[in-house]
């Protein structure tokens, strides 16, 4: 664990961390990934960002030079990491506090895979947590907002709906931020489920939402989405005490069920 007082700090200590090479570091945000690829590129290291907001083509080519050896070093949200098999990453650091402890144990188990010396650096700063909170309260709307975003869909008597987040956020008064949050709400509960289509003339890929069972009602209450927040902050309670536990490797044994 290294503490850090300020993002500044974390920014001045990472180039020092990052002796063992390849080497992955972890950001909260698109905006950290970004942030953290430029300081680290202007202290010479050969270091290229990944996230959700690149092109897949983009995202793809990351991956091929980690893996082959040409990317010394990946910057990445949680995005990164599944299917990539790479056996010799030396070193992993959490620029930002994760959400959870599965989260973590599963991005540091990415190093270290050839059974050769790992380090695994977890950056603690308290104003980190604040972070996660926002995420947690993002992703546990109002039930009242779920329902209308579903109403809607269910109202355009098409399946798929080809309707924006932005346009859904017009017809419920719901920002668009949110409106993504209700749909990643009822993919959670089986209600709906992403869908594409390409147009056969421009070659432009539509995204919408597939209604699973457009005549099933949403049951969702208030009550099971203030217990889902409930818990979610709970597991993030967690996260943010390990960093002070006495014997981390204890902490993590004891989380999983084990008899350390």
């Amino acid at each position: 664990t290294a503490t850090a007082r300020s993002p500044k700090a974390k920014h001045t200590m990472l180039p020092g961390l990052l002796r063992q090479l390849p080497a992955l570091v972890y950001c909260a945000t698109r905006k950290h990934v970004e942030a953290v690829t430029a300081s680290l590129c202007q202290h010479g290291f050969a270091a290229e960002p990944y996230h959700a907001g690149l092109s897949h083509p983009q995202r793809k080519q990351v991956q091929e030079d980690f893996i082959s050896g040409k990317t010394p070093v990946v910057v990445a949200t949680n995005a990164f990491g599944m299917g990539v098999d790479k056996a010799d990453i030396r070193t992993i650091v959490h620029f930002d506090l994760p959400g959870t402890l599965e989260a973590y144990y599963q991005e540091i188990g990415r190093a270290g895979r050839d059974g050769k010396p790992a380090t695994a650096i977890l950056f603690d700063r308290a104003a980190d947590r604040q972070l996660q909170e926002f995420f947690i309260q993002n992703a546990h709307p109002p039930a009242q907002d779920v329902h209308r975003v579903y109403d809607v869909l269910r109202s355009t008597r098409e399946n798929p709906v080809w309707l924006r987040a932005a346009e859904i956020g017009e017809q419920t008064g719901i920002e668009e931020r949110a409106v993504q949050s209700c749909l990643s709400v009822l993919r959670r509960h089986n209600m709906v489920a992403r869908a594409s289509s390409r147009d056969p003339v421009s070659g432009v890929t539509m995204h919408g939402v597939q209604l699973l069972d457009p005549e099933r009602a949403l049951s969702l209450t208030e009550a099971e989405m203030d217990t889902a927040r409930h818990h979610a902050f709970g597991q993030l309670d967690k996260m943010a005490a390990y960093p002070r536990a006495g014997c981390q490797r204890y902490t993590l044994l004891r989380y999983f069920g084990e008899t350390p």
